[in-house]
């Protein structure tokens, strides 16, 4: 239930805060004090969208707060369907023992009527928080009962009543999945021409990259390789010198003949070793010099294998230069590079599959469209016939109602007629009714007068109590164009209403106020030229006072003082 209400600068409240009781609340006052604005409230704490100018004149924002008390059944429901809140609020609460929890909600709004939502401390977004209002809180408005009217509501008011989840959910899926290929066959009609020319290019693309061949890394190597061809005369004369500096009997520039570096190291090799008998020290510079010997020697050998390999072939580099070019050639054509051409391609031959398996066959696909709607229709008739039996309980328990709120001859009844398949089925579902014996049922918006479509609406609401899960029914002044015994029927519904849900009602019945487990007054008063609200928890004797005003108008007598107490004791 909602708990606590507290509203700051919200249109002429400048600051209140209301306490709720479980069971039938009930707000009275006289009209411009604010009563709407509390409700308003509750919209907006349920993200609904922002009036414009609803911060108070003077501030910089608005701030509603609403403190709510879930009990096991809602707490079990919340974790079900919404688990990122249950696990916020199951987290801020230190004592839940998964039975109970309380729920801070509060939206801030700033006068360009921007805003944040918080649940028990963490922002959230305002569809999180809409979707999450949305099944804790109904509110029934005088815009709904003008809503009852309208045909396009009856099918989901009569789903509400008991139409099962599984048998609304398997003819959307189904019909989705028709709906889904329908429209593919009817693009593939529209556009065959484009159809036809995108697969004669994807072809025509496909062949003209399979002769190619391009390889991933294709393009750098070639480049590469070009490079070194380029090269080729700089790479044998350096390797020519570099074997002629190794090699002995080697001629300087001087035409001087030079031992080279091979013959040198062997020069040296030997001086040491004939020194060595009369120096011993001189054995580990032997051993060093016959080691750098060596190396020298495998140097050589692999700089004349290199020379022997650097084999200059121009027709094989004309080959590279050439394909280097149809490589060009072909990324400028594609706009790709050679790496992402390979995908391109990849990426056709998939295409093209498609194409060729049968997907943008007509034939193929409308041989799937008939079987998927044949599928809709199997689906259609099983939600039709369960609307049907649906219907007749809720027709049932409506006009059982409508006899309890005075209307003992009118009559209710539901109209359901095939139409186009919808995500929501093919059935056309109208609400008729007729208030007069002997003549025919006619559309609400026909025959019902506002008094009987506030108690029709009313009828429907308690009929389905039981299939919403909601924690709190509002209604704004529903007992509009009621008085008297049929105002005290509609006070003893909304009070059964209350016995299984928090009840919360603007009114001015005094039949109804005086069911009330709790009574809040809204009054105004003006200080320096500006309006302020007011809210007080009337007790018995306050109440007396202000359901005898309602039943007297302006001058409140002994007699009206009395059918107030009446009221109130239920006598």
């Amino acid at each position: 239930m909602l708990q606590t209400l507290r509203i700051e600068n919200l249109a002429v409240i400048e600051s209140l805060e209301v306490e709720f009781s479980e069971g039938l609340n009930v707000l009275t006052g006289e009209t411009g004090a604010g009563k709407s604005i509390i409700l308003k409230s509750i919209d907006l704490l349920s993200g609904k969208k922002v009036p414009s100018g609803i911060v108070r004149t003077g501030t910089d924002k608005a701030l509603i707060e609403g403190i709510f008390f879930l009990k096991q059944d809602t707490v079990k429901f919340i974790a079900q369907h919404f688990e990122e809140i249950y696990s916020i609020i199951g987290n801020t609460n230190e004592e839940n023992t998964e039975e109970t929890l309380e729920v801070l909600l509060k939206r801030i709004i700033d006068k360009s009527g921007r805003s944040k939502f918080y649940i028990n401390g963490s922002l959230m977004t305002q569809g999180t928080v809409a979707n999450f209002m949305e099944a804790l809180v109904n509110a029934t408005s005088q815009h709904e009962q003008k809503a009852l009217l309208e045909k396009s509501k009856h099918r989901g008011v009569l789903d509400a009543f008991g139409v099962s989840e599984s048998a609304l959910n398997d003819t959307r899926i189904a019909y989705l999945n028709y709906k889904k290929e329908a429209d593919l066959l009817e693009e593939f009609r529209q556009k065959r021409e484009e159809f036809e020319a995108k697969i004669f290019r994807l072809n025509a693309e496909r062949e003209e990259l399979e002769q190619i061949k391009i390889k991933a890394g294709e393009r750098e190597k070639l480049e590469a390789d070009l490079e070194k061809a380029n090269a080729s005369d700089i790479l044998e004369s350096a390797l020519k010198e570099a074997i002629s500096l190794i090699e002995a009997n080697s001629r300087s520039s001087s035409n001087v003949s030079s031992p080279g570096i091979a013959g040198g190291i062997n020069r040296v090799s030997r001086l040491i070793e004939g020194l060595m008998k009369y120096d011993a020290s001189l054995v580990p510079l032997f051993e060093l010099i016959e080691s750098s010997r060596a190396q020298i020697s495998e140097i050589e050998l692999q700089l004349k294998d290199n020379l022997e390999n650097l084999d200059f072939n121009s027709a094989a580099f004309e080959k590279m230069q050439n394909r280097l070019g149809d490589i060009i050639r072909i990324e400028k054509k594609y706009r790709k590079t050679s790496d992402e051409l390979v995908v391109y391609q990849q990426k056709i031959t998939e295409e093209l599959s498609m194409f060729e398996g049968g997907v943008f066959d007509e034939d193929k696909l409308q041989k799937s469209v008939d079987m998927l709607k044949k599928v809709v229709t199997e689906k259609e008739e099983i939600l039709t016939k369960e609307r049907t039996k649906i219907s007749l309980l809720l027709t049932k328990h409506v006009n059982q109602s409508l006899k309890d709120l005075g209307l003992k001859k009118a009559e209710f009844a539901i109209a359901i007629t095939k139409g186009e398949s919808t995500s929501n089925g093919a059935d056309q579902v109208q609400f008729l009714f007729n208030a007069n014996p002997g003549e025919e049922f006619k559309p609400l918006d026909k025959v019902a007068s506002g008094g009987e479509v506030s108690r029709l609406l009313l009828a429907i609401k308690s009929a389905i109590k039981k299939s919403d899960e909601c924690v709190l029914q509002i209604f704004d002044e529903i007992d509009v164009g009621v008085s008297g015994a049929i105002a005290q029927v509609v006070g003893e519904k909304l009070k059964s209403l209350s016995t299984t849900r928090q009840v919360l009602i603007i009114t001015h019945s005094a039949q109804v106020a005086s069911l009330a487990d709790t009574h809040i007054y809204i009054d105004k008063l003006v200080r320096d030229g500006r309006t302020y609200s007011k809210a007080k928890i009337l007790n018995f004797d306050e109440r007396l006072g202000s359901i005898a005003r309602m039943l007297a108008g302006k001058e409140v007598t002994k007699e009206f003082e009395d059918s107030a107490r009446r009221l109130l004791l239920g006598k």
